[in-house]
């Protein structure tokens, strides 16, 4: 077997973007002959592969494995005929199962080495660019529930204490529907209520207000606006007669946290 110098790995990657484990094993098969090497990663489709990194990525599909913990991948595509692909749904599927085993929740560690060779030959195959845009682990001390939407563009991971495998499914699938910004009212962020207020202060409807009532009706659609956006508050998708709170409250289960992802969706 050919000694390939890290030098020459380097020197190779730089020159054409590719991975290192590729860049690698070109050289060795070329002898280390960096222009036999890009002409292997040529053939290969790889350089090809690399062509279409910049391309945009607005489909895909969420995934998600629950045993114990919970993982949870967004992988995008260009086309919404490529994210129902087999293919594809096989390459998110072994990302999710090694996120889940590694607990890993960063996008780049996880492409390292062999689901980066995956990702690549998986770009040659289908003609499009494919990239993995985001991923989650969740934990509790009681338990991890999940929903995905039929159409797989909508996925949550809910971690919960006292839920049943009913109640976990319910709530997690409200949360997929209403989408809340965060579990309780108090843990909305400041940062967000001032950048709210500051809309409303603005709005045309206050300019003829007197400053005092103009306060008064900036602080009720404050109200209203992180009531809307707090899971607790929220009436139940399947019942809009009571609150999460109140189902919740119910059986004394409580909820820890929650993750929700939305092909192309705002990443928080």
């Amino acid at each position: 077997m050919v000694n390939v110098t890290a030098r020459a790995v380097g020197e190779l990657r730089q020159r054409t973007g590719i991975g290192i484990m590729e860049c690698k094993k070109a050289l060795v098969k070329a002898a280390g002959d960096s222009e036999k090497a890009i002409a292997l990663l040529r053939q290969s489709g790889a350089l090809k592969a690399m062509a279409k990194k910049s391309r945009a990525t607005s489909e895909g599909i969420v995934m998600v494995k629950v045993d114990g913990h919970g993982a949870m991948v967004e992988v995008n595509c260009e086309t919404d005929f490529s994210a129902r692909n087999k293919h594809l749904q096989l390459f998110a599927q072994a990302v999710v199962d090694h996120a889940w085993q590694q607990k890993v929740d960063d996008s780049h560690v996880l492409l390292r080495d062999e689901l980066e060779e995956q990702r690549l030959a998986l770009v040659h195959q289908i003609g499009e660019n494919v990239h993995v845009r985001r991923c989650a682990i969740v934990h509790s001390e009681g338990s991890v529930g999940y929903y995905v939407h039929n159409n797989q563009r909508i996925g949550v991971l809910l971690a919960a204490q006292g839920c049943d495998a009913t109640l976990m499914h319910d709530v997690a699938m409200h949360i997929a529907a209403f989408n809340p910004l965060v579990n309780n009212a108090s843990d909305m962020p400041e940062s967000l209520i001032a950048q709210e207020r500051e809309i409303y202060r603005r709005s045309d409807d206050l300019k003829d207000k007197p400053p005092h009532i103009a306060e008064k009706i900036i602080e009720g659609k404050l109200k209203k606006f992180i009531n809307e956006h707090s899971l607790q508050c929220q009436p139940f998708v399947k019942d809009n007669d009571q609150t999460i709170q109140a189902l919740l409250n119910a059986t004394g289960a409580q909820v820890e946290h929650f993750v929700r992802y939305e092909v192309g969706g705002a990443v928080n």
